[in-house]
């Protein structure tokens, strides 16, 4: 927590036996009483079949819609290869 500002950061394996160019990283966040709060992400380019990457992501004050950082009470996050739609 910075200021009005939350930061997460962490660490994603490519646990796969495949490179992959391109990995969506999801959070959620939620309030003690389990509504969620807003949610957001991050990209990790060209993650290697069993290599290690770092990530991070900000949520400024105004994507946490006048919570404070301290009211987070949980974050899920989920990795996934990116998919496409069209």
């Amino acid at each position: 927590v910075s200021d009005d500002n939350l930061i997460i950061t962490g660490r994603v394996k490519n646990t796969t036996q495949k490179d992959d160019s391109l990995v969506w990283i999801f959070f959620v966040l939620y309030r003690n009483d389990g509504t969620p709060i807003t949610a957001g992400g991050t990209n990790i380019m060209d993650l290697a079949a069993g290599e290690t990457a770092s990530f991070s992501r900000t949520f400024y004050n105004y994507e946490l819609t006048g919570v404070n950082p301290s009211e987070v009470a949980g974050i899920e996050i989920i990795a996934e290869k990116m998919q496409y739609q069209f």
